[in-house]
């Protein structure tokens, strides 16, 4: 009896605290979802509580608790659990008068609904905002780098460039062959490749082998008027004397 009493109370406490620690890290979660803040910020929070509290539940004593719910087995049922292993005619009665009397004793008694009911409503609340906030990336764009740091001595891009005693800055270019090496070509390499040809990937027939066949091949017959007009074209451009010897270059041509 002594041992359900402490599993049944561990448990309902168990539950109360993963509760409010999965409250604690989705409340926690909505600010680092808005200002784009890392995970850890919510997790170790809720780490902290449910360790802490856990501790503390652990050091209580269950049967205070059973006690003060039904004050009918006040100090009877911690008597009895501290004098579980001893047996006298007392307290052999005593012992039967807690059993009788703890089975009165209904576990829903210890379950607080109104409590349970808002931090599941709050809970629910919570993870809904969190999750429409994600889908649509709301942010502020916030970061800790951008909060100021008390007694920084160091400058900004402005008023370090008060300080600069000779602004005629000359730079000096280097030498792009440390870096580039020499100019000489690049060894890619003396490894022999080996290529084979496969019939069976190619539409080509290697066994078709022949000579190269003679073409015969005729100049085109231009119109008259085409040498007409090369005629026209150079009277103008050519001297008297050479007219002669471009008419009958181009004739040549178009035979």
């Amino acid at each position: 009896m002594l041992e359900e009493i402490t599993t049944n109370i561990t448990v309902l406490n168990l539950g109360k605290i993963i509760l409010d620690s999965l409250l604690i890290f989705v409340f926690f979660y909505l600010f680092v979802v808005l200002f784009n803040l890392s995970v850890y910020y919510a997790l170790v929070p809720c780490l902290l509580f449910f360790g802490i509290s856990l501790f503390y539940d652990f050091q209580k004593n269950k049967y205070l608790v059973v006690e003060q719910g039904f004050p009918d087995l006040n100090e009877r049922l911690r008597t009895v659990a501290d004098y579980a292993d001893k047996s006298n005619p007392i307290l052999d009665l005593l012992k039967q008068d807690v059993l009788r009397d703890i089975r009165k004793v209904k576990m829903s008694k210890f379950i607080d609904y109104k409590w349970m009911i808002v931090r599941i409503l709050s809970l629910t609340m919570l993870s809904i905002i969190v999750v429409i906030l994600a889908y649509s990336n709301v942010s502020f764009g916030f970061s800790l780098g951008d909060l100021p740091i008390i007694g920084d001595s160091s400058l900004g891009v402005r008023e370090a460039g008060d300080n600069l005693t000779n602004t005629n800055l000359s730079f000096k270019t280097a030498d792009l062959n440390n870096i580039l090496g020499n100019e000489s070509l690049a060894i890619l390499g003396n490894e022999e490749l080996q290529l084979k040809v496969n019939p069976l990937q190619s539409n080509t027939d290697l066994d078709d082998i022949g000579d190269v066949l003679e073409q015969e091949f005729r100049a085109p017959t231009f119109p008259k008027e085409i040498y007409t007009s090369y005629d026209l074209a150079y009277q103008d451009n050519i001297a008297k004397n050479q007219r002669e010897v471009v008419k009958n270059y181009f004739q040549q041509i178009a035979r």
